[in-house]
């Protein structure tokens, strides 16, 4: 994350949630090493959730509401 990436983010107030922000910005300041880490782990646990598929699951147009 570039500070240019990291002040659009702020600009969008896309950093509400001050521990999000902090994490942000603390990888911004040259902790990618973590960020990647972190990310890794995360794409990981993201793999172990079960897919909904045909009529079991659902495309949203809005994420945040059920159709």
């Amino acid at each position: 994350m570039d500070p240019e990436y990291v002040a659009e983010l702020k600009k969008k107030s896309l950093l509400n949630d001050k521990s999000t922000s902090l994490y942000v910005e603390r990888e911004a300041t040259g902790r990618a090493a973590k960020f990647f880490k972190d990310f890794k782990a995360s794409m990981k646990e993201m793999s172990l959730i079960g897919v909904l598929t045909g009529t079991d699951g659902e495309i949203r147009k809005n994420c945040a509401v059920v159709n």
